[in-house]
């Protein structure tokens, strides 16, 4: 997009908001990450101010709402999400705003208002789908009131906000629908998701699928050649998508108490208080931030009065409470379908803010007007509720699983090799390997970190690991090949070379490696031949042409050295 195509072919597996949101300070400031979470920051600081607007609605007095927007101005993970490049702030800055315009919306029947929402539930769908399930309900709810206002005053409330919702989603489906034929405005390989979710080994959190690697990009990249390697076919990405829905609704069918048993442990870890993270761990991270290692709002402060919110809501006859509640319901119950981790938690967290400190007020009330049984009851539900949002266990299976505390290291790994902080890179790629053997990239990192560093026996250890993984890589025996070459062995690097050409065939680098080689033992004639198989599979590939021209020149062909120039300027050229 920054170099003007904006109508790119490729389809979005992230935010398919985001980078448009990235796109707009980029053009403004240059490829500057800071404008970008300046930007952040001061959504965030929105987010204090529309809670307090939210909280004033629900006629809480002044002080309470001032603490509403306090302990999100103060809670440490929003913090901490607010300086990465990730939608997570985007979206629950999103979320807050459609449920601001939808508790004023509701009250009243101007059609604009209707619309505005409708933007912005289409705006917030695209950063986290979640809010799909609510707006569904709520349509139906809505068209199914008996109170005013009229049916036909219904309809056209409801005609308005799908006329926002389309306003935002329409140009994406036809984007879709050209690359892949589907309408579908979301991000792609949805299935996917879901079965990474229900699938016979998930847990309650972020769980790779046994066999696929679950870094990001690599994770999705798998579940793709899976699919086409089962099927035997070339599929795009709504047939990839179709596919693994298809193998979670066979687990469903066949083990449904699993599936129930799954959901269940999902619930409860949607309202413990653990920050369960994707491939980003708060708990890991805070601790290199002086700032989070402060007294902070958690989520375990939060919860237990937020549950209390909904038991008074439920006492209160006031449409805006109970909106909120079903609200926080149903984006629960999208959640809970996927994975549960804290960034997907976040976007609700305004709102369980919000009905903690309506229980709060609505528990003052109670004891000022000595009700003493509505006292009681809700010492009882926050008790429980402190025990439920702290509880050690969770029912079901291990929440983090060892590939994703390996990942953590590995993350941390490449920062310091960044920094040239080798000993401590080594370190967190060895930490990497000993939690998830099956961590490929940390192995990669590690022996490639081995073999940079000169302990080349170490190296070469690690590429035979990486080989009873992943035996048919080719990267892997050429990678064996250059580190056989490092240690003086060229007839040993020459077989491992010829081994990653034989998995596969066109490897432009492994033919380049080659001739490297074989000139290196003086075979020059090899090398000549070498040099000009890896040109012939990659023209554009500068090395081995400049290799062979140094060899035409040291041989006296300078005629040939000559046209090879010209080759090379032509297409360069092109």
């Amino acid at each position: 997009m920054l170099r003007g195509d904006y109508f790119f072919k490729e389809i979005t597996y992230q935010s398919p908001l985001y980078p448009f949101f990235l796109l707009s300070f980029f053009k403004m400031f240059g490829q500057n990450l800071m404008a970008a979470r300046l930007m952040q920051a001061i959504l965030d600081a929105m987010v204090c101010v529309l809670i307090f607007a939210l909280a004033a609605r629900l006629s809480l007095r002044k002080s309470f709402c001032w603490l509403g927007a306090l302990i999100y101005a103060f809670y440490g993970i929003a913090i901490f999400y607010t300086g990465l490049i990730i939608d997570t702030t985007l979206s629950i800055f999103l979320y807050t705003v459609f449920i601001f315009l939808l508790e004023r919306t509701y009250s009243q029947h101007k059609s604009m208002l209707w619309f505005l929402t409708g933007c912005f539930a289409a705006l917030a769908i695209l950063t986290k789908p979640f809010l799909i399930l609510f707006v569904l309900f709520f349509a139906i709810g809505h068209l199914g009131q008996r109170q005013d206002p009229s049916l036909r005053q219904r309809l056209k409330n409801l005609f308005m906000l799908c006329l926002g919702l389309l306003m935002i989603l329409a140009p994406l489906s036809l984007r879709h629908y050209q690359i892949n034929k589907t309408l579908s405005p979301l991000q792609a390989y949805g299935g996917f998701r879901f079965f990474r979710a229900n699938h016979p080994g998930a847990g309650g959190g972020y769980s790779s699928v046994p066999g696929l690697p679950d870094a990001p990009i690599l994770e999705i990249q798998s579940a793709i050649h899976e699919a086409e390697r089962v099927t035997g076919k070339k599929m795009d990405a709504g047939s990839v998508s179709r596919f693994w829905f298809q193998k979670s609704f066979e687990f469903i069918s066949k083990q449904p108490d699993a599936f129930l048993k799954g959901l269940a442990s999902k619930v409860f870890l949607f309202w413990n208080w653990r920050e369960v993270g994707d491939n980003i761990d708060y708990a890991f991270n805070k601790s290199f931030a002086s700032l989070l290692q402060l007294p902070l709002f958690s989520f375990g402060m939060i919860a237990p009065f937020g549950l209390l919110g909904c038991y008074f809501a439920l006492l209160k006859r006031s449409p805006s409470i109970r909106l909120m509640v079903c609200f926080l319901v149903c984006y629960m119950t999208a959640v809970v379908l996927f994975d549960v981790t804290d960034r997907f938690r976040l976007p609700c967290v305004p709102l369980i803010i919000i009905l903690g400190v309506f229980s709060i007020g609505e528990f003052l009330i109670a004891f000022r007007s000595h009700h003493l049984r509505k006292v009681i009851v809700a010492m009882a539900i926050l008790g429980l509720s402190l025990l439920f949002v702290h509880q050690q266990t969770i029912p079901g299976k291990v929440i983090l699983s060892q590939s994703y505390e390996g990942n953590i290291h590995y993350n941390l790994g490449i920062v310091y090799e960044s920094q040239k902080r080798f000993s401590e890179a080594l370190q967190e790629y060895q930490k990497a390997s000993v939690l998830a053997p099956e961590h490929l990239p940390a192995r990669h990192r590690l022996a490639g970190l081995y073999e940079n560093t000169g302990e080349f026996k170490k190296a070469y250890e690690e590429y035979q690991k990486l080989l009873v993984w992943d035996a048919g890589n080719a990267d892997i025996y050429n990678r064996l090949g250059m580190l056989f070459l490092k240690m003086g062995k060229p007839d040993d690097a020459i077989s491992f070379f010829h081994q990653a050409i034989l998995l596969k065939q066109d490897f432009a680098v492994a033919y380049h490696n080659l001739g490297v080689t074989y000139a290196a033992k003086k075979q020059f004639e090899n090398a000549m031949a070498a040099y000009r198989k890896a040109i012939e599979l990659d023209p554009l590939f500068n090395l081995p042409r400049q290799n062979l021209v140094g060899l035409y020149q040291q041989s006296g062909q300078s005629e040939k050295a000559s046209d090879e120039l010209r080759q090379a300027a032509l297409k360069s050229s092109m």
